[in-house]
């Protein structure tokens, strides 16, 4: 067809100009925001009829759809006022203009359309026959809602839009029958190993003629099940929804998501690796709990509780000794466990001792006493005061409270007899004790049966305090000697005197040598006492005395020299004296260098 000249658009008038049209249509139409219309892209070329494009400008263009190429009407027209002609070319879309839509029935029925073009007032051009690529529409009307499974009208029906032409049923294949080599959608609906599905993706969303003709890729109809394929081949499908039992290797590259959690049904895991990063900032929220973690910079494991990342100490499961549980707490394994285990633990700091109140000092509580005061001081205790000790340990005497100079002339010396006076009371026996003892307090006299404690020390001290009542310890005395006990293993503190029938057993009259620890200075000087009794006698009715004094025969002494102190022992009264002629006490408390002394006396043994 030929024209002769240009029809440049004017508001009042179109010229008639003859013109060539060459016409070619959009790639993909694209739905108009409803299901009940279309949009339909067209492209073209306008040509003079001397040749060369038309002329730039504004053309009216008369556009009409027929459902056959002679058909006397059309079944959609409508007529653009203003079409932009540059270098002969133009773009316009049909169904845009308000009120003219395209009716989605006219290109789902999937009969033949063509398209005829008029430009202002010029004769209809040929008409033209929409060809395979305008219905790519197809797949828009999918993407919208009339296949969204698919090719298939609902969820699980027949994929009955998708054609297969020379194709072979499932049920012309046989068992098994599919090897390796003849599988080759390795990628399941992927391009690539490990890309994304975007194939499968192509047939729900097709946006472009591209994306229409990949939906063909996908196939329905006649499709082959698991059991047709060779056993060895089978293994390398999983089944993507619902639950699925695997058997056999599955290699997995890259990261498998397992959002509904991973059931391994008892299977071991090898050659697993655990989230590696830094515990201190990784994110532990309520949503991580129970996350584990290799902290990288302690190669330590680490778990989430919501709140933080905790470490996991290893622990033996086995009872831990009684000695590595505090003392009085439940045994329990090395991870915290009791189940299992009996017992109660035994360990306490230092030296002290674990008993049914807790942990406690040698001497702390009659649970744990010591045999002497050297004892306790031995395992720590260095203050002056009452302490627990038991020297014949168990099965003998109980355990007795005592009083425990740990300071003077070196400390570890137990109190084990005084007197607060020396007008009342002399000092009771020390083989038996008796009185009230209370070492602390003193208010009246009283001994220890102190065998058992002398058969363990080495020393015997005598102190004299001038103050009746005295409380304080050896060094704030106003005398205080001592003697080494020639033999411990043998004291018995038996009553020397001859009229008590105790020559055989008081043992030897021994020498022995004043040390001076308080007052005046004796050291160096001579004494003698009976080595078992550790005291000495007079032949008549007068008391005996503790200590020892200066005849070489351990009886009847009156120089005053000692130090010797008077006991309840006697030949007359067995036990007990009480005041009455000086003479009587025998010169009173002796000191080492003088006799007739009063006030508080007091023996030691260390």
């Amino acid at each position: 067809m030929s024209r002769n000249a240009r029809v440049p658009y004017h508001p009042c008038r179109v010229r008639q100009v003859p013109l060539l049209l060459a016409l070619v249509l959009g790639a993909l139409p694209a739905l108009a925001g409803s299901a009940a219309a279309a949009t339909l892209p067209v492209q073209g070329a306008l040509r003079a009829t001397g040749g060369g494009p038309a002329a730039d400008g504004a053309y009216v263009f008369i556009l009409k759809l027929y459902d056959a190429v002679d058909a006397a009407l059309p079944v959609w027209d409508d007529v653009l006022q203003k079409v932009e002609i540059q270098n002969g070319g133009f773009a316009l879309t049909l169904g845009t203009t308000p009120g003219k839509p395209i009716a989605d029935a006219l290109l789902e029925s999937g009969k033949p359309v063509w398209l005829g073009v008029s430009v202002g007032s010029e004769s209809e051009l040929p008409r033209v026959l929409l060809g395979k690529v305008p219905y790519a529409y197809w797949a828009g009307v999918a993407a919208a809602g009339a296949f969204k499974y698919a090719a298939s009208a609902s969820v699980g029906g027949a994929a009955t839009g998708l054609q297969c032409s020379g194709c072979v049923v499932a049920d012309a294949i046989a068992d098994g029958a599919v090897a390796a080599s003849k599988v080759g959608f390795t990628y399941a609906g992927s391009a690539s190993k490990g890309g994304p599905a975007d194939l499968a993706l192509k047939a729900a969303v097709a946006v472009s003629a591209d994306s229409a003709a990949s939906a063909d890729e996908l196939k329905c109809v006649g499709c082959i099940d698991l059991k047709h394929i060779a056993p060895g081949v089978a293994k390398g499908f999983l089944v993507s929804k619902g639950p699925a039992t695997f058997t056999g290797d599955l290699t997995v590259t890259g990261a498998l998501a397992a959002n509904g959690g991973l059931n391994l049904a008892g299977s071991l895991l090898s050659n697993a690796a655990l989230h590696t990063g830094d515990a201190k900032t990784a994110k532990c929220t309520p949503a991580e709990l129970g996350r584990l973690l290799l902290d990288e910079a302690s190669a330590r494991i680490h778990f989430c509780d919501g709140k933080k990342f905790q470490r996991l100490a290893v622990c033996a499961d086995t009872c831990l000794p009684a000695v590595g549980v505090a003392c009085g707490l439940p045994i329990a394994s090395g991870c915290g466990d009791t189940v299992g285990c009996t017992g109660t633990g035994t360990a306490c700091p230092g030296v002290a001792q674990c008993t049914a109140k807790g942990c406690k000092l040698l001497g702390d509580d009659s649970d744990t006493p010591g045999k002497t005061c050297l004892d306790v001081r031995n395992a720590g205790s260095k203050d002056d005061g009452a302490y627990w000790i038991d020297a014949d340990g168990a099965g003998g005497l109980a355990p007795m409270k005592v009083y425990c100079d740990m300071t003077s002339d070196g400390g570890g010396w137990t109190l084990v007899a005084y007197a607060p006076d020396q007008k009342t009371q002399n000092l009771w026996a020390l083989d038996v004790g008796g009185g009230v003892y209370d070492g602390v307090t003193r208010t009246a006299a009283g001994s220890l049966p102190a065998v058992a404690i002398a058969k363990l020390s080495t020393e015997m001290l005598l102190a004299r305090s001038d103050s009746d009542g005295y409380k304080g310890n050896i060094a704030g005395t106003t005398a205080a000697s001592k003697y080494k006990i020639p033999v411990p293993t043998t004291v018995n503190f038996v009553n020397p005197n001859p009229v008590a029938g105790n020559t055989g057993t008081r043992g030897a009259c021994s020498s022995v040598t004043v040390t001076t620890v308080v007052g005046p200075n004796a050291t160096g000087q001579t004494r003698y006492w009976f080595v078992n009794s550790l005291g000495v006698t007079w032949t008549d009715t007068y008391p005996t005395q503790y200590g020892a004094i200066s005849t070489t025969n351990c009886v009847n002494d009156d120089s005053g020299k000692g130090p010797s102190f008077a006991t309840v022992f006697s030949g007359v009264k067995n036990p007990g004296q009480t005041v009455g002629d000086p003479k009587y006490w025998h010169m009173g408390w002796w000191d080492a260098v003088g006799a007739n002394k009063s006030g508080t006396a007091l023996i030691f043994l260390r």
